[in-house]
């Protein structure tokens, strides 16, 4: 007990000292927090070539960078603007995060390193180790009990100051506190009992704020207070391809078109199924509907009228899986199901991490 008198005392003796070393340490702690606090949600697209999508319709993919200020976006090809000038990134602060409609990672587009990468920490989520479920209920503590301990902070921090209050400590009483804030909202983030208990299981996720009501079903990975990360949603890719009076022969996303007169045939070289839903031309419009698999290809007749139209335009709904970041600002996780470690493993397997298009959209 005498020696914790005497660290008290030395420390009530050494007011300004203490006030000065607690000062610096907080604000090079504050800047390191800053610096490193990433969304966890984006933090997990971090390196991988996503596709952005904005609130105003605008599209814009790249490699992933995400910072504590923001995300960037690097163009696997420097881009020419209107104006003339070359653009080899997309930059989008914090700030404008309220812009962001859905971020999308493509299967398909996944390196063999990236496709390692995503499985072993899908993995990690459902079944963590010891030290990562330490971590996750620790972050968990600071938020439940958040309230109370950043009362008690000032309470500490009051105390020390009440007695001298033409101290140094005294002057950056307001500093300290909330750079203690803020390194306790940097440990505790976001903190949902409902999401939690769907960690690693089937959720369905609903826009509330467009006109039309839109669902995705998914996987949940993560959430933060601004993002949901969602796993495995199936959606329709709309492709578009012209096939011009130049043209007889047009490839484009491993889709080739041949024309021989009348004839057209349409090959699917892709490793993905495709619905051809319509042609178009000058003056008509024919719905075909027709499905092709994987290597396989029609043939068409064309009618005399359509045999004349030089520019032919054909529209395909191409099915696909991505993983999904969605701001929880627009959408909101409404349903939930448990599946279990055994259906888990198979949905992440190598043969069967894919879905069943035979049947028509």
């Amino acid at each position: 007990m005498t020696g914790v008198m005497k660290i008290i005392s030395f420390v009530l003796n050494n007011m300004f000292t203490f006030s000065m070393l607690l000062i610096v340490v907080s604000s090079i702690i504050g800047l390191f927090i800053r610096m490193r606090a990433r969304d966890r949600c984006l933090r997990n697209f971090d390196g991988f070539r996503v596709t952005l999508e904005k609130t105003d319709g605008r599209i814009i993919w790249g490699i992933l960078k995400v910072y504590g200020s923001g995300i960037e976006l690097e163009y696997q090809q420097k881009h020419r603007d209107l104006d003339g000038h070359f653009e080899n990134t997309y930059i989008l602060y914090n700030s404008e995060f309220d812009r962001i409609r859905a971020i999308y990672r493509y299967h398909d587009q996944l390196t063999e390193a990236n496709k390692k990468r995503r499985l072993a920490e899908i993995r990690r989520s459902y079944n963590p180790n010891p030290w990562q479920a330490f971590k996750r209920k620790t972050n968990n503590f600071f938020n439940t009990f958040r309230d109370g301990i950043n009362q008690t902070f000032h309470l500490i921090v009051g105390n020390l100051t009440l007695n001298r209050p033409h101290s140094a400590f005294s002057q950056k009483q307001k500093d300290i506190t909330g750079l203690g804030g803020e390194v306790l909202g940097s440990l505790s983030k976001a903190y949902d009992p409902i999401l939690e208990k769907y960690i690693g299981h089937f959720v369905v996720i609903e826009s509330y704020k467009d006109d039309s009501r839109e669902e995705k079903c998914g996987i949940l990975k993560e959430y933060t207070d601004r993002f949901i990360e969602i796993l495995n949603v199936s959606i329709n890719q709309s492709l578009r391809i012209l096939l011009d009076e130049q043209s007889q022969i047009v490839s484009e996303k491993s889709v080739r078109i041949v024309r021989e007169d009348s004839v057209i045939s349409v090959v699917n070289d892709s490793q993905t199924p495709l619905y051809l839903k319509e042609i178009t031309g000058e003056g008509f419009t024919r719905r075909r509907d027709v499905y092709i698999g994987c290597g396989k290809s029609i043939r068409m007749n064309l009618d005399e009228p359509e045999c004349l139209t030089p520019n032919l335009t054909f529209e395909f709904t191409v099915p696909c899986v991505v993983d999904i970041v969605f701001p929880r600002s627009s959408f909101a996780i409404r349903h939930g199901g448990l599946i279990s470690a055994e259906q888990f493993d198979s949905i992440l397997s190598e043969k069967t991490n894919r879905i069943d298009f035979s049947q028509p959209i």
